[in-house]
């Protein structure tokens, strides 16, 4: 299929796809104001590399899309600014090295591990599910440049997000986002102290719930690398996504009195 310049796109425009067989390419472009509505299978049909959005909407959008950033371009990355994200398609988006700041995400269906992407003064809005978020960036393949600075991730609002399956890793600043409050979740600090206060006081126990929470910090210790721990974390632990074992875990570590 042919490669061309994608058109100008002035505020107002609404766009869904160009005609078939075309493949819109967009480079150093600045795009505002535009709502891309219903977009699917982008893939086959848009690619962008420092492009910038501003105050566009994204509606029911399939948003795996080739958003310009990898880890040898890394200054390819995109930015969404002031931007809406509206019941859009979010699983195995990464936005490589991007930045998304001042938007909205409003009931979108999530499973996505944002490594490499700096989240300042967003709003998270209904269900957010398995949604993992990275304070630094850590290819698991060493022949991945890793992001030379840790991400940015401050001013996030989480208050109006069922958070279900939330993964926080390699030092996200917990306490300068804004999380949900009530009595099955909150900020737990000092959680690998916890753990291990927690493995002390259960291990060799012949109660089977105890058992079950040794095996609950078996689980947590090998599959949490130590270089990527949380010193603090939001947890739940009424999550309707997860094992009664998983939420049980949560609430003894919350629950622990370090002294």
């Amino acid at each position: 299929m042919p490669t061309i310049p994608g058109p100008e796109l002035p505020p107002g425009t609404v766009v869904r796809r160009p005609p078939t067989g075309t493949v819109w390419q967009f480079r150093d472009r600045r795009i505002e104001g535009v709502t891309f509505r219903g977009v699917r299978t982008p893939e086959e049909w848009l690619s962008f590399e420092r492009t910038v959005f501003v105050d566009c909407t994204f509606e029911r959008c399939d948003l795996q899309w080739d958003w310009g950033g990898d880890h040898e371009h890394q200054d390819d990355g995109p930015h969404l600014l002031g931007c809406r994200i509206v019941r859009c398609d979010l699983r195995n988006t990464s936005l490589p090295y991007g930045r998304i700041e001042g938007s909205t995400f409003d009931t979108c269906r999530w499973h996505s591990h944002l490594d490499a992407v700096d989240l300042v003064d967003n709003v998270f809005v209904g269900v957010v599910d398995s949604l993992s978020l990275w304070g630094r960036n850590q290819p698991l393949i060493p022949s991945i440049r890793p992001r030379s600075r840790p991400n940015e991730i401050r001013g996030n609002d989480f208050t109006a997000a069922d958070l279900r399956g939330l993964g926080l890793h390699a030092g996200v600043p917990v306490h300068d986002q804004r999380w949900p409050e009530g009595p099955g979740c909150g900020v737990v600090e000092r959680v690998p102290e916890r753990v291990a206060a927690l493995r002390a006081r259960t291990e060799g126990s012949p109660d089977p719930a105890d058992q079950e929470l040794v095996d609950a910090v078996t689980d947590w210790e090998y599959w949490d690398d130590p270089g990527n721990r949380q010193q603090d974390a939001w947890l739940r632990w009424d999550d309707p996504s997860m094992p009664e074992s998983s939420n049980r875990f949560h609430r003894a570590l919350a629950e622990l009195d370090l002294g």
